[in-house]
């Protein structure tokens, strides 16, 4: 059952901004899962009251910053935010660009509170796991582990529960790495057998550590790769339940169910099993999975993983052109769309325009070139535009960051050729420098 959680802050160098405020919708593929927005006034003050049935840590990005804290059922709280710092242009330009966490104090803060101990324990648990992370990896010896081990335990209590579960998964984390190994052969999992935990992020590090590639250590168990063979055949995941529970010798059906989805996840992006045989597993999973969160899961990955597979629908978006109207995927149907992640600062952007601007001339009647435009200055971006065919589309994705995680994009240009109907055709495409009007005849033509 859900409660409300009233929300708000202030400082002023905020002011005018918009927030945010989510969780992650599963634990695999940590897409965003809104709980609610905020406006800050011109003071900087903002508040906004959201939806939780069980504690979890909540995020909102303001600029370079990802801010985080703790929020259980029921409270208010008042968040003290740092000291506004935008993002750069050149922040804007790198794809792999990373905002700095930062877990917030509140007004009024008591030590006992959930996010004052999160946040004590953190601070002497980091260290350890550092240091500890450069001799295993250094295969060096491991001097001090268990008086570490045992000042985490006993210098922070085992109330409230949801903080001592926090403190006992992320020692478990130490162990786990002393141990060198995650879900390998019979015996070595030491995991709570028990439903999953997922709104708590020690819980989740855990899981995620523990059962990395797990069905690549199931067939080294079993031998002759009899998971995948599993798998690969069309069998349901109920025979699957079996091998996963002998060999790591865990009972509890939800948990055994989130496992066997992470090592479907883990496989498909280790390009260990074909694509159709973990979406038909997903399928699988998705009608008929052991709990309603784990067939949210098996269809969130699925998702995932087909959000740009040719066949499947490309990622909608509806974005502002150099006029300000808005333009959308949508508004394009019926024309094959060359979708053009660029950068005008990019020299490769620049020369593959030369290139494009005589084939978009060729294709005039067939194809839009759309071009997103990542840069925000106009002086760079008239020249770049300047007396380009009427079939070449100009958009902004200023304010429309997802757009570029949803569609992957690591580098200026990016390319992909959506058809008729909406749905990916090349993805990636070739650049024009990479022949790709061949394979655009040969697309068109099938």
């Amino acid at each position: 059952m859900t409660s409300e959680v009233f929300i708000q802050g202030i400082h002023p160098s905020y002011a005018g901004a918009s927030f945010a405020f989510y969780t992650h919708a599963d634990p695999f593929t940590m897409e965003k899962q809104v709980l609610g927005t905020a406006l800050a006034d011109s003071a900087g003050f903002f508040s906004v009251t959201i939806q939780l049935d069980k504690t979890s840590r909540v995020n909102f990005l303001a600029g370079i910053y990802q801010l985080y804290f703790f929020a259980e059922p029921g409270k208010e709280y008042s968040l003290r935010l740092p000291e506004r710092k935008d993002k750069q242009p050149e922040d804007f330009l790198n794809p792999y660009f990373q905002p700095d966490l930062i877990h917030l104090d509140m007004a009024d803060e008591l030590p006992a509170d959930l996010n004052a101990l999160i946040r004590s324990f953190d601070r002497a648990y980091y260290p350890v796991y550092n240091e500890l992370a450069v001799q295993v990896y250094g295969r060096r010896s491991i001097p001090g582990f268990d008086n570490a081990i045992m000042h985490l335990q006993d210098g922070f209590p085992d109330n409230p529960e949801y903080f001592s579960e926090y403190k006992g998964y992320r020692i478990e984390q130490l162990r786990l790495m002393v141990r060198k190994t995650g879900a390998g052969t019979k015996g070595t999992v030491n995991f709570p057998d028990k439903p999953p935990s997922f709104n708590n992020p020690a819980y989740t590090d855990l899981f995620m550590q523990t059962f990395s590639h797990v069905l690549r250590h199931l067939n080294n168990y079993k031998g002759a790769d009899p998971v995948n063979r599993l798998i690969v055949t069309g069998r349901s995941p109920a025979l699957m339940m079996p091998v996963i529970r002998e060999g790591l010798e865990l009972g509890n059906d939800h948990l055994l169910e989130v496992v066997l989805l992470k090592g479907l996840f883990d496989a498909y992006y280790a390009d260990e099993l074909p694509a159709g045989a973990v979406i038909h597993m997903l399928d699988s999973i998705g009608l008929a999975g052991k709990s309603i969160k784990t067939q949210r899961y098996a269809l969130s990955i699925k998702q995932h993983i087909t959000r740009l597979m040719p066949g499947y629908p490309a990622p909608g978006f509806s974005l502002p052109g150099m006029n300000g109207k808005l333009i959308s995927l949508e508004d394009l149907r019926g024309r094959y769309v060359y979708l053009m992640f660029c950068s005008a600062k990019s020299y490769a952007c620049m020369r593959d325009a030369q290139i494009l601007e005589p084939l978009s001339k060729r294709y005039l009647e067939t194809i839009s070139v759309v071009s997103v435009m990542i840069d925000h200055d106009m002086d760079i971006l008239v020249p770049f535009m300047a007396d380009k065919p009427e079939n070449w589309i100009f958009l902004t994705c200023e304010g429309q960051g997802n757009l570029l995680e949803k569609y992957r994009v690591r580098a200026y240009p990016t390319y992909y050729l959506i058809g008729p109907h909406g749905e990916l055709i090349l993805s990636p495409a070739p650049g024009p420098m990479d022949r790709f009007e061949e394979h655009f005849l040969k697309a068109i033509h099938q």
